[in-house]
């Protein structure tokens, strides 16, 4: 995993394919000015200059330009003059004529973060404007031309931008009919709509923009120079893995791969059997209507691969505005699981919280290093507030621990109701994925069925229908169990674990528990019966006992008064503690499961042991 600390991130990504992306800081000025006055007002000695234009698609510039821009309290006021012989001036025919038809400039403003936005506005020497939303009456152009050349006053309403982190985008274009040249300010590669390559118009001094944005105290003066210099040295490319690849969704022939960007691009993976010498597989992420689509958050789904096969793979981004193949230089492995494979492992680790410290000693435990897959029985987060919060607080510190040399160990991930609490929540997808997009699914690992579920919300308010509607929710659910107990896959499975947050409980009535023991009802009635169901939600180890009507060992229950009751039930269920792990063992003879614990610093301890043999059906 690309380890990189962004506590700027969205400042500190580039799309740009410039070693350097020019910037310019605008001054603000509270003084009086004239508009239009063929940049002669006092004013415009005030402004920031910039004489730096490049060649578009030519070795080099015949004619030079210049630019200089100023900002009041309700406009920013850009003037230019771009020199040229008077022969080789180009008016359009008449007004109605394109734009385009004569001398003209193109001036653009825009960002990539946090949402892509574009403004393009054009003024022709002879005062035609242009403007890509319509909003003429917000924006002023005078021009004027001499002997040397024409040019600009334009003045814009501030409204009309988007300013982010004090800066936005911008370019200011040039097009020379007669002597066919094209030039900009700051450098671009295909058309002159290249956002990633624009530069950067700063609302404030060189100085105050790099302390905002690099969060490091700079001592002395700052020059236009300083700032982009240091800039550059700060800058991530947006194609930079900076989350996984993390493996989720293991299956017979199939397994889910996921990867977050800094930026916004298209990515795909290549894939083969390791060792292979036949041309590797290309898997897209975001493949739309024939286009790959511009993201940070990346997955493919692979099927189709060969049981028991190792398989070796390469992650790919596009160069922004090339579209170019860059390799992101990370190279995987992992193992599909043979076709009824008897002895495998498992390992879960429930109720995290955000705490990366349990996370970690969890995993550094040998039963987690052996283990195929890693189980999360939900409660990853306290409060979903972004999706870093979900990479920094569980996927990355699992990526850490797991991935040995490259290869990768999957992840099953089962929703709690605390992934239901923040403003992200709706976007769980977006990290912890499953290929049928949705938080209830089965699948088959070797010999072994697994059925995960979705408990849902432990809030009161989970029947309003409005923020939570997990009680309709669950009655869906309700007949997709009632489907899957009569499928083939489950009924010859060796084996049948269920995979679920919060415990039912049979007395709780229109509580939450009382609804998860209604929804697990296809369950109890079904001919086979699971082997076992593993949850979390309490914090503490509690059982029971197939056939049981109360808590084992008692001792440990520390809800026993808040809910006193258990239920009979026809399979064991377990809450797991959230201190350590569940170290499950599948062999061809049984399965068993290691419940270990450790608490206030104290060595890990195994707290229960269970067996379990195969039900004879």
């Amino acid at each position: 995993m690309a380890k990189q600390e962004l506590p700027l991130k969205k400042c500190n990504v580039s799309y740009s394919n410039n070693k350097i992306t020019k910037a310019l800081a605008v001054p603000l000025l509270d003084v009086k000015y004239k508009f239009g006055t063929k940049m002669t007002d006092p004013v415009w000695e005030k402004a920031a200059w910039a004489k730096d234009f490049e060649t578009y698609k030519k070795p080099h510039l015949d004619k030079k330009s210049d630019m200089a821009l100023f900002r009041t309290d309700k406009h920013l006021v850009l003037g230019f003059f771009f020199y040229e012989d008077p022969e080789n001036l180009v008016h359009p025919a008449d007004k109605s004529c394109s734009i385009w038809s004569g001398d003209m400039a193109e001036i653009h403003f825009g960002d990539m973060e946090p949402d892509p936005w574009l403004f393009q506005t054009g003024v022709g020497i002879s005062g035609i404007r242009f403007d890509s939303t319509g909003n003429y009456d917000k924006w002023q152009a005078k021009t004027f031309e001499n002997e040397k050349g024409w040019g600009a006053e334009v003045r814009f309403d501030l409204s009309l931008l988007r300013l982010t982190e004090g800066s936005f985008r911008f370019n200011l274009c040039r097009q020379a009919s007669k002597r066919g040249e094209l030039s900009s300010w700051s450098p671009l590669q295909l058309r002159f709509h290249e956002v990633e390559n624009y530069g950067e118009l700063l609302f404030t001094d060189y100085k105050t923009a790099l302390q905002m944005k690099s969060g490091k105290v700079i001592a002395g003066k700052v020059t236009r120079k300083d700032y982009e210099l240091a800039r550059s040295k700060d800058m991530i490319p947006a194609q930079k893995v900076l989350h996984g690849p993390y493996l989720s969704a293991p299956d017979t022939n199939s397994v889910q791969i996921s990867w977050e960007t800094a930026g916004l691009v298209p990515s795909y993976l290549e894939y083969k059997v390791k060792g292979s010498k036949a041309a590797p597989k290309q898997a897209f992420s975001g493949k739309n209507h024939g286009i790959l689509a511009h993201s940070t958050s990346h997955a493919v789904n692979l099927t189709g691969l060969e049981p028991g096969k190792e398989y070796e793979y390469e992650i790919f981004t596009l160069r922004p505005v090339l579209m170019t193949p860059d390799s992101s230089g990370i190279k995987h492995t992992f193992s599909v699981p043979k076709k009824g494979q008897k002895d495998f492992s498992f390992y879960c680790i429930t109720d995290i919280h955000s705490d990366v410290g349990y996370v970690r000693r969890a995993l550094a435990l040998p039963e987690a290093a052996k283990a195929d897959f890693i189980a999360l029985l939900g409660d990853n987060l306290s409060h979903a507030a972004g999706s870093e919060a979900l990479y920094r607080g569980i996927i990355d510190p699992i990526v850490e621990a797991t991935t040995i040399d490259g290869k990768d160990k999957p992840m099953v991930f089962v929703r709690g109701n605390h992934e239901q609490l923040g403003v992200y929540a709706g976007e769980y997808f977006k990290v912890m994925r499953h290929p049928s997009g949705k938080t209830y699914y089965s699948f088959t690992y070797g010999s072994v069925f697994f059925l995960v579920l979705d408990s849902g919300s432990d809030s009161n308010r989970d029947d309003e229908g409005i923020m939570f509607s997990n009680r309709a929710a669950r009655e869906v659910q309700k007949q997709y169990i009632a489907e899957i107990v009569e499928s083939e896959a489950y009924q010859k499975a060796a084996y049948r674990v269920v995979l679920m947050h919060i415990p039912p409980l049979q007395k709780n009535g229109d509580l939450i528990y009382g609804l998860v023991y209604g929804l697990t009802e296809p369950l109890r009635n079904a001919k086979i019966k699971p082997d076992i169901m593993l949850c979390g939600h309490m914090h503490t180890y509690e059982k029971v006992n197939a056939g049981e009507d109360h808590y084992a060992p008692e001792t440990r229950s520390c809800h026993a008064e808040k809910f006193p009751e258990t239920f009979v039930s026809p399979y064991p269920v377990i809450a797991h503690v959230n201190t350590a792990g569940l170290f499950c063992e599948v062999s061809s003879k049984e399965m068993t499961l290691s419940v270990l614990e450790t608490l206030d610093g104290k060595p890990v301890s195994l707290l229960d042991k269970i067996k379990l043999k195969k039900q004879k059906v």
